[in-house]
């Protein structure tokens, strides 16, 4: 695990390297929330690689059930150690993790529907987000940083749209109950994209950020050490494993084909 930076007004930001599991054990439960990932990237401006190459899995949650609109929570189902196990279990296997039952869905609506910290997403297919269109998601994401993230990302990116990428509905009416994911917050350079399908792949090494009190002053910061490869995966490759996977739950590729991905 790496100290990234001290940022002033939000604390150290750390990066853990693993599977979702073991970012949850490492980083003790407080994955960086999207809103305060958005802080450290506009405080820093990629100085201290935060946010500008490689993007983090966060603490929100996409929600999924048959038929109906999938449920942005900003606190995951999946943060639970247990769930998070089970969900890393269930993607080293090929499949999403999903819940018998659709009460954790039921629960994230009565949530939405007292703005509670979750909202109903306008769209079962992926959807792009500008200051004029959808622009309530990203205030719901990023809370009193949208402004200033959509500046950052203008002059970085230029004057393009953020994309939400959902699990394809077919998948989600195949599963039962409640089909849960983790939400990526893509890097800057790759369009700062927001990944709501992103729950199949927890069992790869990915990255996670976590917020801890800045405690001593001064406290020494460790620049990341490139000791390891990591691989970071843009939507397009992340649709292409998707499909492997699918092939190989059905039956139709070997599990071998998994190692390969992995």
């Amino acid at each position: 695990m790496e100290i990234l930076a001290e940022v002033k007004g939000l604390g150290i930001v750390k990066e853990s390297i693993g599977d979702f599991s073991a970012n949850i054990r490492e980083l003790k439960g407080r994955i960086i929330s999207p809103r305060d990932e958005a802080y450290a990237r506009i405080a820093t401006q990629g100085k201290e690689n935060i946010g500008l190459r490689y993007g983090t899995r966060t603490s929100a949650g996409i929600e999924y059930t048959k038929g109906e609109l999938p449920i942005f929570n900003l606190s995951s189902k999946l943060l639970n150690p247990e769930l998070a196990k089970q969900a890393v279990r269930a993607n080293r296997n090929g499949r999403y993790f999903s819940t018998e039952t659709r009460t954790e869905y039921d629960e994230s609506l009565k949530q939405a529907q007292e703005n509670k910290g979750a909202l109903v997403l306008p769209s079962r297919q992926n959807f792009q987000i500008t200051p004029t269109k959808n622009s309530k998601v990203l205030e719901f994401a990023l809370k009193d940083q949208a402004g200033a993230y959509w500046d950052l990302h203008k002059k970085v990116c230029g004057d393009v749209p953020i994309t939400f990428h959902l699990v394809d509905e077919n998948t989600v009416d195949s599963q039962p109950g409640v089909l849960l994911t983790e939400l990526w917050f893509g890097g800057l350079d790759d369009g700062s994209y927001l990944n709501g399908y992103y729950g199949y792949c927890l069992y790869i090494d990915g990255r996670a950020r976590g917020v801890f009190d800045s405690g001593k002053a001064g406290a020494k910061i460790s620049k990341p050490k490139n000791t390891q490869e990591v691989r970071i995966y843009t939507p397009a490759q992340l649709s292409k494993y998707q499909k492997i996977l699918q092939s190989v739950r059905e039956g139709n590729l070997p599990a071998s084909k998994l190692e390969k991905v992995a």
